[in-house]
């Protein structure tokens, strides 16, 4: 047994005392002895009854230190004690005389001392009588647990009338010994707990008291799991939910400290989790309170259990939550989200109250909006949003969206012809229009947006919008003005808004100056904002200007795809001869892609009139087709194809890996009144053919002298790396000559190298050193293809040569890279400080492609003295490691440092990292824009309620519009997805 005596300071012992109502008589002892033993003999207990309380007394004491079994003395006693209570105090002078009666005396008798049946406890006969019977009723404990018997009412009724600090010590021993049954056990842990006073106990070691231990910390404020390590009180926690506690009592415990604030927030959400799983009726409101918690993970991980239930009460608590303005804003904002997607309950009503209340997060009105005519009888619901001029944009916008049925038209319309309408809730009219609902509405639609075109020139964004819905409804009108802006008719219309002699002026100020339109500024701001370096910035307004057009005519390729049909397709070759660069050819080819034939685009492919970035954009999608490389062998076969027809077949013959190309491209090669770039294309695009009759050309051709040094270097360099026995032993024979020409050595030791042939091993060593660098450099990279660490100390050496150019040993060191040399990257290390700067990025490249950059990279980043392009390498080296968080956090939040690499620091944070430098900074006016700009697009590369919540406030903030359009830019790439799934 545990033994506990707290309060042994409380008893007066007096060695052979009784107490004075049971003192010997001071008459004949000896007849009280005598008497004593007749009784003891006879049994005849009533003659105690005769005796005055003195002598009866006597003579008890007497007895009770004879008899083997005093049970009927102390029964005698016990009945004779209710009208006498000296016979109580009797009784329990005969408990100290060491009697050997029932376990369940001394718990009687203490509990009537306790009682006041011999007066009040606390008068010095009974409060000594009642110490004087502890140890007995100790013993009396031991004996009841050691029997495995729980008299529950006994002992519950003792502890009712026993004074707390005489009853705690042995709650404690009943509570927290192994030995004690369950039953009694979990008794006095009741007790414990419902005690006022606080309870610090260490943790019990065995394991069965834990539970126990737990159920009476935690009412007693959890003094002892909150100084135990958070696992570890985890733990507790987790093996009380499992045991024999019981339902009541894991509620009340888990419910103690979910409310206990002092509790960390782990272990209040393990309860709290522990109490879902329990089912009671205390749940929702624990859980809802809980929602109103000071700790942020409490809040989130209530709000949690209340969105993974489909049940009345939780989404009743939702309902409470986002509607009640007091509430945190992620509670709100959670609640919201939850709503909006909730299908059993009608939530409509409370949706539109959510999207309308300004107290509301930016996002949760907006989901609001989007969500709250899912059912065709809430249609009204979302016109009511529609009309409301007093709404936000987006919320408008948001609503504009979902909006369905021949009862949105008017109002939808409306807007695209209102001048006043915000722009955001005019796009999102056209999006909605453009739905296959509305298709009976389409000639309106159609001849709405074409008005809007004429009126929004200005407006990039507006058009964008106009152009994606006309692509939907794709009538033979919508197809005319697609292809207008597909072609000559965007450069057009961006430049008739802006005057001729702001064109050359640099973008940057022509924001200061405030001449252009509104929309326009706000898109050159944006792009000037969110471009990663000074060189992706427009430098000026003429520049920015074919940016935009770039992007309109992109936009209406893409429309013009969809239409499909002949009238597109005509749309679309007409707008490929007004010109194109990169971004618009691929656009416009991919329209194309989409509905032209084989034949079709063969022959736009041959119209040398077209652009080149147009010509390439169609052979990239001709080769891959299914009969693709035939119709590309072709055009090296079409009578008065231009040369560069020619070189971009050949090359992509050779990508293709076209078998069948072999003997065309052979004839080519052959072909000496052919020009050298053909030649050279031809020779390239053999070596990439898996086909056998390429190395006997290529080897042929490396061995004629009729064949230029640059075709035959070509031709050895390009033969595939499995080649023969034969072209090995000619290709060391070439390199053998007396005077080989540098091409064809360095051609023919690439391939030997690829072929890792040992027997031109020494060849490669030798030439190795040559004076000629491009030779050194091959026999450098032939011996690495090798593979073999055999040969590192010839590497070593060329590595370490004083009179090889860096350009060379850097080879030399990259090639004991690829064969795994382990001093590599010890030779490489002193080159991140060579003077030149193509050498440094190379060696941090290889050291960071073999894994050896490790902490150079931090060090490098953190360098002021290092080259910018250098440090923002080692940046990206960083990028989405745990390492990068703090150097990035260091390097964002030092306003000296370079704009570039803050901005280039941000985009290197890891995935779920956003240090507080990111939200001061987002949050700060005056920080640049730039730098707000990266910082709003990591925001939205995170995602979650943060997240969520401060895009909500930087969209909202008018402050600086560039700002509130990009956090709103980012803010809807997080809502879309819900709202195609609302939509």
């Amino acid at each position: 047994m545990i033994g506990i005596d707290l309060f042994r300071r409380l008893r007066r012992h007096v060695p052979g005392a009784v107490p004075d109502a049971v003192a010997a008589p001071p008459g004949d002892a000896g007849a009280t002895i005598r008497l004593a033993r007749d009784i003891a003999t006879t049994g005849h207990y009533t003659m105690l009854a005769a005796l005055a309380p003195l002598d009866r007394a006597a003579v008890a004491l007497h007895l009770a230190a004879w008899l083997e079994d005093p049970s009927p003395l102390f029964t005698m006693l016990w009945r004779h004690s209710v009208d006498s209570p000296h016979d109580l105090l009797t009784l329990t002078a005969c408990l100290r005389a060491g009697s050997r009666g029932s376990a369940l005396w001394p718990v009687r008798v203490v509990t009537a001392l306790a009682e006041g049946r011999s007066g009040p406890v606390e008068s010095d006969g009974v409060l000594q009588a009642l110490l004087d019977c502890l140890p007995s009723l100790d013993d009396a404990l031991d004996d009841l647990v050691r029997r495995g018997k729980s008299p529950r009412r006994l002992l519950g009724r003792l502890f009712d009338v026993l004074p707390a600090e005489l009853a705690l010590p042995r709650l404690l021993r009943l509570a927290f010994d192994e030995a004690t049954p369950a039953v009694l056990a979990w008794d006095a842990a009741d007790r414990l707990a419902a005690l006022d006073s606080s309870i610090a106990v260490d943790p019990p070691v065995l394991a069965g008291a834990i539970s126990r231990w737990v159920h009476v910390d935690a009412l007693h404020g959890a003094p002892g799991l909150r100084s135990l390590p958070e696992t570890d009180a985890l733990a507790c926690l987790q093996f009380f939910s499992t045991s024999t506690a019981g339902v009541m009592r894991c509620e009340h415990v888990t419910c103690a400290l979910v409310a206990n604030a002092a509790c960390g927030p782990a272990l209040r959400l393990a309860a709290l989790h522990i109490l879902a799983q329990l089912d009671t009726g205390a749940f929702w409101n624990v859980v809802a309170m809980a929602c109103l918690d000071g700790s942020s993970s409490l809040r989130r991980g209530a709000v949690e259990l209340l969105t993974a239930s489909p049940a009345r009460d939780a989404i009743a608590a939702l309902v409470r939550l986002a509607l009640r303005k007091d509430a945190p804003a992620d509670v709100r904002l959670e609640s919201v989200l939850r709503l909006s997607i909730e299908t059993t309950w009608d939530v409509a009503p409370v949706l539109q109250r959510c999207a309308g209340d300004g107290t509301l997060p930016l996002a949760a009105r907006v989901r609001a909006a989007a969500a709250a005519g899912r059912r065709a009888a809430d249609h009204p619901r979302l016109l009511a949003l529609l009309r409301d001029p007093l709404l936000h944009a987006e919320v408008r916008a948001a609503a504009a969206r979902v909006a369905t049925g021949p009862a949105a038209v008017p109002d939808l319309v409306r807007l695209l012809l209102d001048a006043t309408a915000p722009a955001p809730v005019v796009a999102a009219a056209c999006e909605a229009l453009a739905a296959p609902a509305f298709r009976p509405y389409a000639v309106v639609a159609r001849r709405a947006m074409i008005r809007l075109l004429a009126v929004t020139c200005a407006d990039v964004e507006l058009t964008l919008a106009v152009i994606a819905a006309l692509g939907k409804i794709g009538d033979e009108e919508a197809v005319g003005v697609l292809g207008s802006l597909a072609g000559a008719g965007a450069a057009m219309r961006l430049r008739g808004v802006v005057p001729a002699d702001m064109l050359a002026q640099p973008a940057g100020a022509c924001l200061t100056k405030g001449a252009l339109t509104a929309p326009l500024a706000m898109r050159l701001a944006r792009v000037m904002a969110t471009a990663s370096t000074s060189a992706e910035q427009p430098t000026t307004l003429e520049q920015f200007l074919a940016m935009e057009v770039d992007q309109i005519r992109c936009a209406a390729a893409a429309a013009l795809a969809r239409c499909s049909g002949a009238p597109a397709t005509a749309a679309i070759e007409a707008a490929m001869r007004a010109g194109a660069g990169a971004r618009v050819a691929a656009a416009l080819v991919a329209a194309l892609d989409t509905s032209a034939s084989d034949d079709a685009l063969l022959r736009h492919f041959l119209d040398a009139g077209l652009d080149a970035a147009i010509r390439w954009q169609i052979l990239e999608r001709l080769i891959v087709r299914d009969h693709g490389p035939a119709l590309v062998r072709s055009i090296l076969t079409q009578p008065g194809c231009d040369a560069y027809a020619h070189e971009l077949a050949i090359e992509a013959l050779g990508r293709a890996n076209d078998v069948a190309s072999a003997p065309l491209l052979i004839r080519l090669i052959d072909d000496l009144a052919s020009t050298p770039v053909l030649r050279e294309r031809a020779l390239m695009a053999l070596g990439r053919l898996a086909n056998p009759a390429a190395e006997t050309t290529l080897a042929r051709i490396a061995a004629s002298a009729d064949h230029t040094p640059e075709e035959r270097g070509t031709a050895a360099a390009s033969l595939p790396a499995a080649i023969s026995d034969a072209t090995c032993r000619l290709l060391r024979d070439l390199v053998r000559d007396e005077r080989p020409p540098a091409p064809l050595i360095a051609g023919a030791l690439r391939a030997l190298g690829r072929a890792g042939d040992v027997a031109a091993r020494p060849l490669m060593i030798r030439f190795s050193a040559d004076a000629r660098p491009e030779v050194a450099r091959a026999a450098i990279e032939a011996l690495a293809s090798c593979g073999d660490l055999s040969i590192s100390p010839v590497l070593v050496r060329a590595a370490l040569n004083p009179y090889a150019d860096a350009a060379l040993k850097l080879a030399a060191i990259e090639a004991l890279l690829r064969i795994g040399d382990a001093d590599a990257p010890r030779l490489l290390r002193p080159y991140l400080g060579h003077g030149s700067l193509l050498l440094r990025m190379r060696a941090a490249s290889l050291l960071a492609e073999h894994g050896h950059l490790g902490m150079i990279a931090e060090q490098i980043a953190r360098d002021r003295l290092c080259p910018l392009p250098l440090r923002l390498h080692a940046l990206m080296h960083l990028a989405g490691r745990q390492q990068a968080t703090p150097v990035c956090a260091a390097l964002l939040g030092d306003a000296t440092e370079d704009l570039q690499l803050r901005a280039a620091a941000v985009a290197s944070l890891p995935s779920g990292e956003t240090p507080l430098e990111v939200l001061a900074i987002v949050r700060d006016p005056l920080a640049p824009v730039t730098l707000r700009a990266a910082c709003i697009a990591h925001l939205g590369r995170q995602g979650g309620v943060d997240a969520w919540l401060e895009l909500s406030t930087l969209a909202e903030d008018e402050t600086d519009p560039c700002v509130s359009a990009l956090a709103m830019h980012e803010l809807y790439a997080l809502l879309q997805p819900a709202g195609q799934v609302t939509g």
